[in-house]
């Protein structure tokens, strides 16, 4: 009976004294926890960027992202919103008498709750899989119902191109695309209507925040062209220099996220730097803009 009686006090003393061991060490390590907080939060913001350039990526492409993807996002804005909170809160307590008379309760308070935050952060894991695949792909949207039938009556193989070339528009890695033809079959008329369509497309099957065109000819003017693209993009060229136009636009262009630029009725070779285009792969990124497609008939 002693026994029992020594171990039964000894542990109502042991757990008196682990708890308030405990609560000191939120005092004595509250600086260790506020860094400790700010180092977890660096490598889920590195982790967050990565994932939402996916998914920026996969929108674009028309996918639909998975809603685990969407929920880790969302539970991801509400730890940086608690965060931001308790930041504001040390930094008025650094405040208080320039930080020599901090309250020994609000350290406490702080320094537990950037702990139980870090811990959360630990713990808000993404899996692998989902990393690398935040989406599911769309199913591509049939144009029937969207495309007027006027003018394209006993020409269905028109629409099927049509889809081909909406496609080929959602595929990340596609820079340009070219509907080539004999003269008189309709390739402007189909161009046109893209543009309209592209235009109509909003929310998560949106494809571009700019779509731009220009008839190139057989006589190419590339002054022309500059001033058909600035014209469509709300700018006004006014240097006579077209290499300073090409310049001017060329900046304009990089301006905008998702551009497509249709180039119709192209005869011969058009060098696109010579029209202050950012396409391909030059030797500086500055030459190089991903997010610019280009659609030409011929």
């Amino acid at each position: 009976m002693e026994e029992i009686g020594t171990s039964i006090a000894s542990k109502l003393v042991e757990e008196p004294v682990a708890l308030i061991g405990r609560q000191l060490s939120y005092l004595a390590y509250y600086d260790c926890n506020i860094e400790s907080l700010k180092y977890a939060l660096k490598k889920l913001d590195d982790k967050k960027n990565d994932v939402e350039r996916s998914v920026d990526a996969a929108k674009r492409n028309g996918a639909t992202i998975k809603d685990q993807v969407q929920s880790w996002l969302e539970d991801v804005s509400k730890i940086f919103h608690e965060a931001e909170e308790l930041e504001n809160k040390v930094n008025r307590q650094r405040r208080c008498l320039y930080g020599l008379c901090p309250s020994l309760k609000s350290r406490y308070s702080l320094s537990r709750k950037a702990k139980k935050i870090a811990q959360r952060v630990l713990e808000l894991k993404l899996d692998e899989g989902l990393s690398n695949n935040v989406a599911n792909p769309a199913p591509l949207q049939q144009l029937g119902s969207i495309i007027s039938s006027e003018g394209f009556k006993g020409f269905e193989s028109r629409k099927d191109v049509m889809n081909d070339v909406l496609s080929a528009l959602r595929n990340e890695k596609t820079r340009i695309i070219g509907i080539c033809g004999m003269g008189g079959v309709g390739k402007t008329t189909m161009v046109r209507e893209i543009k309209e369509i592209i235009k109509r497309l909003q929310g998560t099957n949106k494809l571009f925040d700019d779509v731009v065109m220009s008839t190139v000819s057989a006589t190419v003017n590339i002054g022309k062209i500059q001033t058909e693209i600035a014209e469509s993009l709300d700018m006004k060229l006014v240097e006579e220099s077209e290499s300073i136009r090409a310049l001017r636009l060329h900046e304009r262009i990089k301006q905008s996220k998702r551009i497509l630029i249709i180039l119709d009725d192209v005869w011969s070779e058009l060098k696109l730097q010579d029209v202050g285009i950012p396409f391909g792969v030059g030797p500086t990124t500055n030459q190089v803009h991903e997010g610019c497609k280009i659609l030409l008939t011929s």
